[in-house]
């Protein structure tokens, strides 16, 4: 895998979006009713006091111990729901980055599952087969293995000279962004929930020696607790379940 250049990199997946519990609903066998189309849900007032409670987090357990004001780089999708996500956090400007808009999901885009297996059979069970490689039907459709996965590389090789970042975006680019720093094997998306925080660095968390590029990550749940100490992990040491412990 590429090395890339920030020594530390954060992703927040936006909070709990109007979209999140629309999708709860239909699979619940509701019909919903919205005037709105997928790209312009924004926030639920869950969504913006999480958000809010998840800046305050990142300021008393990320930035405050480092002796930083904001990320060098702090970047949002131009989603409503990660732009508001991004002005909850209270952490100054994001510069709005359509590399990490929400991946674009053609046909099927707002459709319940009942209705996309029901209305595109094939490509249902591609999806449900080859996930990483499934491209939704219609001309706009996206895969993550393919057209995600191209927008996210280059959002990290832009981040030459930049030392630490934030990324607020969604959970199919945060998932990119770990296949393409961690390996695509073995990615839990169900753990990707709403205001989760992953914590790149390239500081052995015991010595605090700089490895010279990005070694570790931890995950972290804002609304439940403070960051563990003891929960990074070697990159490469996932699948065996090491850690630094």
């Amino acid at each position: 895998m590429k090395v890339y250049e920030p020594s530390y990199l954060a992703l927040l997946r936006h909070g709990e979006s109007e979209g999140d519990v629309r999708r709860l609903r239909q699979r619940a066998g509701e019909v919903v009713i919205t005037t709105k189309t997928p790209d312009q849900e924004g926030l639920t007032s869950d969504g913006w006091a999480s958000s809010e409670a998840a800046g305050l987090w990142v300021k008393q357990y990320i930035l405050g111990p480092r002796g930083w004001s904001r990320f060098d780089s702090q970047q949002t999708s131009p989603s409503p729901r990660c732009v508001q996500t991004a002005h909850a956090l209270d952490l100054g400007e994001f510069g709005v980055n359509a590399l990490i808009e929400e991946r674009h999901r053609g046909d099927v885009r707002g459709l319940s599952p009942r209705e996309y297996e029901k209305r595109f059979p094939d490509s249902y069970a591609v999806m449900l087969a080859n996930p990483l490689y499934w491209q939704p039907p219609g001309p706009r459709g996206e895969s993550i293995g393919g057209e995600v996965a191209k927008r996210v590389e280059e959002v990290l090789g832009s981040l030459a000279g930049v030392k630490s970042a934030l990324f607020v975006t969604h959970r199919d680019n945060i998932w990119t962004f770990l296949g393409l720093l961690e390996g695509w094997e073995g990615i839990d998306t169900d753990k990707i929930t709403n205001n989760t925080f992953i914590e790149y660095s390239s500081l052995d968390p015991i010595t605090g020696v700089d490895c010279g590029e990005l070694s570790w990550v931890r995950w972290s749940h804002p609304e439940i607790a403070p960051p563990d100490p003891n929960n990074w992990s070697r990159l490469g040491a996932m699948a065996t379940g090491r850690t630094n412990r």
